[in-house]
């Protein structure tokens, strides 16, 4: 081989294990150790282990693709720098990954396996096995078997993605049709459904609850539970329907829904609302007639005329006294139990004879007793059930028993706190007239002054009539809350008599303040007490007086006179009094004083007087202090 070029040798054409190699050892020092030898098999056995990227074996054009050790006996192919095939120590084969979790997991027939997708024999010699050790298809001993693992779902799709039917974790059924499984599908059967949840026999008969629909004898038999109608996609209205042989019309029933109530029904062809017999809604009101009941039952007729009845309530039974009535019973008991009745009672037997209206309440814990009787011939009787005469309203007793008085209770509908300072506030009243609404007296009360809490509420009386020309009441007295009577417009005659002139028209009770005054200066005058009562019954005018002068600054002069009355004194008369005089000269030769009355004045003067003596006026030039004048007056205004 000296002074050859290695390209000029025979080539070897059957190359074995034991076939050597000339190497040079570059690691030698010493030139005659540079050139050794390898065999062949040693040559392949010696390979480095490589990685993915720079395989022990690779090709000199790609170095990234080749073959290379990825751990402790396994065996490795990559391409482009990255393991894709791996063959483990116990034969398994995976591709992508060096775990039993690859893309592709070929399973050999020891070892375990828990790969996305399996093929080989996991189960033993006579089975077989595609997917994972949770999610396969395979052979289950004799049947075939499609599992999936814990919670997880076994779908079947069509026509590339499209989902058409699924087994849920929990054993439902969805047949998904236009919809979604799990959601909207179109069948589905829960995973608990007992046992006969849906038969369809032999016969096309349907049974829900029952293995055996044909024993009832209808194409749809449902045991043990209900049937629910929901239409919630489209239009017209969710319907049980019942037909004898028609589409529509009056052999064409129906129980339906539009969305708001449920009715019954007819006339109508499927899906649409015919004539409602019968209605209720969600808020548990039930309508007959109408489509909108306003309350728990309402019943309601569109018929002409006043002789119509949307409810009939019958007793065929005639005999006398023979009851028919409504109950009212506002408990929590579903009992017989009765708290409130209205009869309709016979009460002289026969057929379309009298018939009373009775009312019947209870106390607490007793039964219904009758309050009221509306009679057959119109009369209100409250307390009692047997008339007295023909008043069309009488009542008998109270409250707390039959034999109390009668009493009528007029209140208005407000607290006392809302009355409060609104003095004047009608509280009821009573009112006398004919049928076409005339008044022609009425009784009324009212509040007479504030009201501060429930035991301070004073009240008045008014009676007003209707005077001969005219279409309304006018007051014509009063109580007050004081007691007082006031009377307006006449007065009060007596005997019978009716002359106007002879009415008794006011009385009047009250003060009145007294001060001395001249007829042609005041003066001026302090005064320690002045005081005036009178009494007025009708044109009759009772005063005293009492009046004290205390320091007199200027007398007054001219006529002495007290001004002040509450009334002013008739023009046509006078009237004298009493009176007694301190400090105050009498007119000369006059030995006694009077008190007079002065025509359309309120004021009186005084006139002395005495035996063969002309009567006199008393002057007021000579008043002092500590002078005093006290009298008693009648006068008429």
């Amino acid at each position: 081989m000296a002074d050859r070029k290695i390209s000029d040798l025979t080539a070897l054409t059957a190359p074995a294990a034991g076939d050597y190699l000339p190497i040079v050892d570059i690691s030698e020092a010493s030139a005659a150790n540079k050139n050794k030898r390898i065999t062949i098999e040693e040559l392949l056995r010696g390979a480095p282990d490589g990685t993915a990227a720079a395989p022990g074996f690779a090709f000199e054009s790609d170095g990234g693709n080749g073959m290379y050790l990825a751990g402790t006996d396994t065996v490795a192919i990559s391409t482009n720098g990255t393991g894709k095939l791996f063959v483990s120590s116990g034969g398994d084969i995976t591709l992508g990954t060096s775990s039993s979790g690859g893309t592709v997991y070929v399973l050999s027939n020891t070892g375990g396996y828990n790969g996305p997708a399996i093929v080989g024999q996991p189960g033993g010699a006579s089975a077989w096995q595609v997917g994972t050790s949770a999610n396969f298809v395979g052979d289950g001993s004799t049947d075939l078997a499609l599992q999936a693992g814990t919670s997880k779902n076994i779908r079947f799709y069509t026509n590339g993605s499209s989902e058409r039917l699924r087994i849920t974790s929990t054993g439902a059924l969805n047949f998904v049709g236009a919809g979604a499984a799990g959601s909207t599908q179109a069948v589905s059967f829960n995973g608990s459904a007992p046992v006969n949840s849906l038969v369809i026999d032999s016969s096309g008969r349907v049974g829900l609850g029952t293995s055996s629909p044909s024993t009832f004898g209808a194409q749809l038999a449902v045991i043990g539970g209900s049937v629910h109608a929901d239409r919630n996609i489209g239009s017209g209205s969710a319907q049980v329907q019942f037909s004898m042989g028609a589409s529509s019309g009056a052999n064409f029933g129906q129980i339906g829904n539009t969305g708001t109530r449920w009715s019954l029904g007819y006339g109508a062809t499927a899906n649409t609302i015919g004539t409602e017999v019968l209605v209720w809604n969600s808020s548990g009101r039930v309508g007959i007639g109408t489509t909108s009941p306003a309350a728990t039952l309402h019943s309601r007729l569109d018929n002409a005329g006043s002789s119509s009845t949307p409810l009939l309530i019958q007793n065929r039974s005639v005999s006398a006294n023979t009851a028919v009535g409504i109950s009212f019973a506002p408990n929590t008991s579903d009992t017989a139990d009765r708290s409130a009745i209205i009869y309709g009672v016979n009460s002289s037997g026969g057929s379309g004879n009298a018939t009373d209206l009775t009312f019947h309440t209870n106390a607490n814990g007793s039964s219904p007793t009758e309050r009221a009787r509306i009679d057959s011939s119109g009369r209100l009787l409250v307390g009692t059930s047997t008339a007295q005469g023909d008043f069309t309203l009488q009542l008998q007793g109270d409250a707390a028993g039959a034999t109390a008085a009668g009493s009528i209770y007029l209140r208005r509908g407000l607290n006392t706190a809302a009355i409060g300072g609104n003095v004047g506030a009608d509280l009821g009243s009573i009112d006398f007239g004919a049928n076409d609404g005339t008044i022609a007296g009425r009784i009324e009360c009212f509040s007479d002054a504030t009201w501060s809490s429930t035991s301070d509420t004073p009240g008045r009386l008014v009676f007003s009539t209707t005077a001969d020309g005219a279409s309304s009441p006018t007051e014509r007295m009063r109580i007050t809350s004081t007691g007082q009577v006031r009377l307006a417009g006449a007065g009060i005659t007596f005997n019978g008599d009716t002359a106007t002139a002879n009415e008794l028209d006011d009385y009047e009770e009250g003060t009145w303040t007294p001060s001395i005054t001249g007829s042609t200066t005041a003066g001026t005058i302090g005064y320690d007490n002045q005081i005036g009562k009178y009494t007025k019954i009708g044109n009759i005018v009772t005063v005293s007086c009492i009046v004290d002068t205390g320091v007199v600054t200027t007398a007054p002069t001219g006529n002495l006179r007290v001004s002040g009355l509450p009334f002013s004194a008739s023009a046509s008369d006078e009237f004298i009094g009493a009176v007694v005089i301190q400090g105050i000269p009498f007119p000369a030769s006059t030995s006694t004083v009077s008190v007079a009355s002065v025509s359309s004045q309120s004021y009186v003067e005084f006139y002395g007087s005495g035996s063969n003596v002309s009567a006199a006026r008393v002057q007021a030039d000579n008043l002092a202090t500590d002078d005093y004048v006290r009298f008693t007056l009648t006068y008429q205004v």
